[in-house]
Formats: C-alpha cells, structure tokens, sequence
C-alpha cells in the first residue's frame, strides 16, 4: 500500500508544482471571458486601456513623494508627469497651431484676442510675438474633451481642482502583485488612481483569496462528514481522488489556455465534491463490507457509464463560444477522467482490507405521495410561467462587483479630467462624419465625441482658417491696435503658417499619444446613452456599443447553452438505451429534465436566469443522471441511499459555499448547481426502491 500511496503523492506533488508554477497565466479580465466577434479596434482599446495608470495627486508634497514611490517600481516603462523640454512643446504646437486649432474665427474672437494683448485674463502657452491671437490656447491638444491641462508655470500636468496628473504605461508581463504593493504605497500618502489593470489586479486578489477560503472551508467540511460518515481516518484516502483530479484538471487548462480566468479556478475548487462522487459510490457499494483489492470490479460498467455521460455533458460547453466555459469544461473532463482513474485503480489498493462501519441515519425510504406528486407538477407548472415570462437578458456589470474605493476613485479621476472611456464608436467615412455628428447633437444623442478630425484640421481646413485670419490683417482699426503695441508686423505673418497633412502631422511629437486616431480616422469615439443606429445608418456608417454587444452576447450565448442543454439530454438518451433500453432511458432523462425545469423557474422567480444558471443546470443534470444510475444498481437498498445521500452532500456542500461569494456569477452559479443537485438527489432515493430498475 506505502508504495502506491508514495507514487500518488509524489504525481500530485509535481503537479502542484506545476500549477504553482502556471499561476502567472491567471487573469481577471472579464472580457477574456468571451470569444466575441469584435473589431479590431476593440481589442486595441481594451490592450490600451488596460495599460494605462492615471494618478492624481493632490499637492507638491504628495507629487514628490509619489515620484519617490515611482521610483521603487520597475513595472511601468512610460511615465508622463510633465512636458520634459517645453521649449521642443512650444516649438511643435507653434508649427501645429493652425492644425490644431479648434475655435470660430469671428469678431468675437479677434476682440477677444486682442483685448487680452492688453488685458491677459489667463498665462500664454506662446509668447506674442509667436502666436499674437494666441490661437495655441484654442488648441485640441490642450483640450481634446479633457480637463486635464497644462500649467504652464510648472510644466506639469494639472486637472480641473488642481490636482498634478501623472500618466503612467505598464510593461507588457507585469507582476500582478508588484502593482497590488505600488497601489498599496500610492494610497498611503492618498494618490488616486483610476486604471482597469488595478481592478483587475483587486479582483484577481480578491478572487483568489475568496476561491482559496472557499475551497478550504469545503475541503475540511468535506473531510468531516466524510469522517462522521465512514468513522475511519482512512477517509483522507478518499479525499486524495478529488486533490488528484482538481491538479489534473488544472494543469490541463494551463497547458490548453493561453490565459486562465479566475472565476474557472474559483468554480473548480468547488468541483471536489462532484470528483468525490466515484469514491463514495465505490465505499457505498461496499457498505458494511471488509474492501478488497477486486471488489470494485462490481462497479467498472456504472463507473465507465457515469465517466461517458459525465464527459459528454462537460464536452458540450465546448461547442459555446465562451472561453470561461471551454476552460470549464477541459477541468471537468481531465479532473472526472483523472478521479476516476485514481477510484478505480488506485483507490481499492489503499483501502484494502478496511471495513467502514454502518451508518443508520442513511437507512431510509422516500416515497412519493399522492401530494407530492402533486406539489411537483404544481412547481413544474410555475416554473414553466415564470420561464415564459423572463427576457432572458444579460448584463455583464451583474457578473461583478468592483470594490467601492476603487469605484469612488474612478469617480474622483471622471470628474477631475472630465474623461473616461465608454467604449462606444461609430465607424464612418470621413466625408460623412461632419454632417453625421451634427445631427447626433442636434438629437441630444450624444454628449462629447474624440476622433480624429476633433484632434486636427483637414489641410483644405488650415487654409481656410489661414485666409479668414489673413481677412482681418487688412482691418485698419486691427492694425492701428497692433501698431501701437508695435507689433504689427507678427500679425502679418500669418501668411507664412504652414499647414499639414495627416501623414505629416503623424510625425510629429506632440501627437504620438493619438496614435490610434491616426491609424483609425474613420473611427470616432462618443459618450451619451442614445440610440444612436438608426442616424448612423443613414450616412453608411456602424455604431458599436462594447458593453451592449457583450450584453447581446451573453444572450445569444445563454440560448445556444439552452440548445446544448437539449442537445445534450438527447446524446444522453441515446447512449443510455444502449445499456438500459428505451423506457428507463427516457425515465432518467425526464427526470433530470424536470430538475432541471424546477431549478431555472425558482431562479426566473426569486432572482435572475443569467447565464451561469444555465451552465449551473448543465453541470448538475450530468451529475442527476450519475445519481440515478447509482438508485438502479442491483445492490441493497440501504447502500443505494447511502451512496446518493453522501455524494449528493459532498457536492452540495462544496457547491452552495460559492454562494458566499461577492460576485453574482459565483453566487449564481453555486445556487444553481445546489438546488438542482438536491432535487436530483431525491428524485434518484425515491425511484431507487422500484426493483424493476435494477438493470445496471
């Protein structure tokens, strides 16, 4: 026995190494959840987005002390805090200010400019004798819908109260846990920080500390039933089949995946009580009995039946186009596969010659009443009702929960720069965009915009400007003005300004940061909550909303899931007539179905059908049929119960834990998994009395 004990714990130790090893491949990113069609631009915006740091700090004393934290950290390979060589800044927005300009050239405006030449109400980005109508204050790089300005004194960045903004870029491959510490010192001298790597970072913390108490708290919950159940220590050899086929399950999603989701890792660890469901059936068949080597011999044909239908199931959510359920489904199948194997050659060795003593509370019979019956066509009736009546929509902010200090800084950092990117773009020609925008504001659809033509002017439009300035050098009261502060040569120089082209604006310094916009012109980017389609349509051009076709998605995908459901109720079906024939097959598959029915009306009226019920359902459907194959062996009636009652309480516990979680899916998906489960498991106790089932 010592040898086959040394061999399994030194498979699973270089295992654990291996997952210990992979943990970097962990990622909280919701997005990475999905297989969406998206545009491209999409996925260059959440790579963007995702690398970026803003920070506000909120005086000199606590800017200083940031850039020493900045210091200690060698995660981020771009800062920008300040405009390192203004002279080189002056210089490109004096070449770029026709360019860049975004104002009305009227009287008002020269008015203006020339008042303040006596009058200045605000510091000039150029001096007069560069820029005597001080068109660079007008200009997009100073505003582009950000309140995040210039100052010129000190050359540093500044939002709208006051506060220094610092910008900063994540190396590609960052430490997860170096940028948890820099956040930790940053909020010590009480920096704000808005960026979606620290929410994800907080979330993957989160969630692994949450997964690990969970998984812990349903191991040893676990471990002690089973030892209140079995009254022998020899128990742990038990639990060692659900510890061999988690690492297994684990360690061929990290081989399969590029990137791992966190919610997989949190659901696996509950997935031990369905890995403990072998084991407990073989001890179950054995009730009362001194284990031999052989004895589970008896139990190969349930155990391969059980292992087929169990990885069909699983194998479906291969045919979803969600990532998060493809790596759910490789767990379970490699973790079944893996438990099985363990339960079936391994497991018999250890426990050789043990006898595990009889537990009466499990010697029962539940019958179903004439009443019971009919409170359960009652609740398939509601169900149905309240299926029919659901939207069946989906909302992926319902899938998290974001931490209330990030939240409240990311509120700080919204009002503060005036900024923040809701993923909403209409793709258009660049003829069109003018006219398109125009009637978007008009409707109130739209509140501000970004693209590329809000940056710059067209060449055709830096003329344009030009000769409207150039109308007003001929103003005699103008010049006598300019005459008399003696500078009426420099507004004549206006004639000389050069203007530029997009190929050459690209080039320049001072735009490097809107690389996107160049690279994408015809992209521009809005906020407002309007119904923007059907206008786009109208000048041949696509509006796509990231939140809302995710939301769609998630819908699309839940239908498909319901499909796959059916689908796999009928691959169930059709391989348990071979073994069981037709009526008892159909008696099986009824039976998970109305579980399954009951489960997703009590949550169509208590709370919501989101996607994970669904799965949730799929799973426990799986584990539904297991418990009435097991009700169907020829075995005495006692050990039927026994063996259903422990592995439905083994998966329950560890199931209905996830319901603690802080995050809707997790929640969701426990509760599901539980309830469904628990009526599987009484469905399977009732009909496992009626001799005429015992066919396996």
């Amino acid at each position: 026995m010592k040898k086959y004990l040394i061999l399994c714990l030194i498979v699973m130790a270089v295992l654990g190494g291996f997952v210990f090893a992979q943990k970097h491949k962990i990622t909280s990113d919701m997005f990475s959840m999905l297989n969406i069609k998206q545009d491209e631009i999409f996925k260059r915006l959440q790579t963007q987005a995702s690398d970026v740091v803003h920070v506000l700090l909120v005086d000199d004393k606590a800017y200083d002390e940031f850039l020493q934290i900045l210091k200690r950290y060698e995660i981020f390979y771009n800062v920008i805090k300040d405009i390192k060589n203004i002279d080189d800044f002056k210089r490109e927005l004096n070449l770029v200010k026709l360019a860049a300009f975004k104002g009305k050239i009227d009287d008002l405006f020269i008015k203006n400019a020339l008042s303040e030449l006596y009058f200045p109400i605000s510091e000039r980005i150029l001096s007069i004798s560069d820029d005597v109508l001080s068109l660079a204050s007008h200009s997009s790089i100073l505003k582009q819908n950000s309140d995040i300005k210039l100052d010129v004194k000190t050359s540093r960045l500044i939002s709208k109260s006051g506060y220094y903004y610092v910008n900063l870029t994540l190396k590609q491959g960052y430490d997860g846990d170096e940028l948890m510490r820099f956040y930790s010192e940053a909020r010590g001298i009480n920096a704000v920080l808005h960026a979606p790597a620290i929410y994800q970072a907080v979330a993957k913390s989160n969630a692994q500390n949450e997964g690990f108490k969970i998984g812990i708290i349903g191991s040893v919950l676990t471990i002690l039933f089973l030892l209140f159940v079995f009254r022998n220590f020899r128990v742990f050899y038990i639990f060692l089949s659900a510890v061999f086929g988690f690492l297994f399950g684990l360690s061929a999603c990290f081989v399969i995946f590029e990137k791992v989701h966190i919610l997989s890792v949190v659901i696996s660890l509950s997935l031990v009580g369905l890995m403990l469901d072998f084991a407990v059936s073989f001890l179950g068949f054995n009730y009362a009995k001194e284990i031999k080597k052989d004895s589970v011999s008896g139990v190969k044909g349930l155990f391969l039946l059980a292992l087929v239908i169990g990885v069909s199931g699983y194998a479906l959510f291969l045919l979803s186009p969600m990532q998060f359920l493809h790596q759910i489904a490789i767990f379970s199948i490699f973790a079944l596969l893996a438990s099985f194997l363990f339960s079936y050659f391994l497991l018999p060795k250890l426990l050789d010659g043990v006898s595990f003593y009889k537990f009466e509370y499990f010697n029962f019979d539940l019958n179903l009443k004439k009443w019971h019956k009919y409170a359960i066509f009652i609740a398939f009736c509601l169900a149905i009702f309240f299926i029919a009546k659901n939207d069946f929509s989906d909302n992926i902010k319902n899938y998290s929960q974001n931490p209330v200090q990030l939240s409240q800084q990311s509120m700080i950092f919204a009002r503060e720069s005036g900024n923040i990117s809701e993923f909403k773009l209409i793709k258009a020609d660049v003829k069109n965009q003018e006219n398109l925008l125009n009637e978007l504001y008009e409707n109130g659809l739209i509140s501000s915009h970004n693209s590329l033509y809000s940056l710059i002017n067209s060449k055709h439009t830096q003329e344009k400007i030009k000769q409207q300035l150039l109308k007003y050098a001929k103003n005699d009261e103008i010049l006598a003005m300019l005459d008399e502060l003696g500078i009426n040569d420099e507004f004549e120089k206006l004639a000389t300004l050069p203007t530029f082209g997009v190929d050459e604006l690209k080039k320049f310094e001072i735009f490097r940061n809107f690389a996107i916009l160049f690279d994408n012109p015809d992209l521009i980017f809005v906020s407002g909550d309007g119904d923007i389609s059907d206008i786009a349509k109208k000048y041949d051009a696509k509006f796509y909303d990231l939140i809302a076709m995710i939301n769609e998605n998630f819908t699309q995908i839940k239908a498909s899931a319901i499909k796959l459901k059916i689908l796999g109720f009928l691959v169930a079906f059709v391989i348990l007539s071979f073994f069981v024939g037709l009526i008892r097959s159909a008696i099986i598959i009824l039976t998970t179905f109305l579980s399954s029915v009951i489960t997703i009306g009590f949550f169509a009226m208590f709370d919501d059908v989101n996607i994970f019920v669904i799965f949730g359902v799929i799973l426990a459907s799986a584990v539904g049929i297991d418990y009435l194959l097991i009700g169907f062996k020829d075995i005495k009636h006692n050990a039927k119960v026994f063996s259903i009652c422990v592995a439905g309480a083994t998966t329950i516990i560890t199931f209905a834990l996830l319901m603690l979680s802080s995050t809707h899916a997790v929640f969701s998906f426990g509760a599901s998994v539980s309830l469904a489960v628990l009526l599987n498991m009484l469905f399977a106790i009732s009909l496992s009395k009626r001799q005429n089932f015992n066919i396996i």
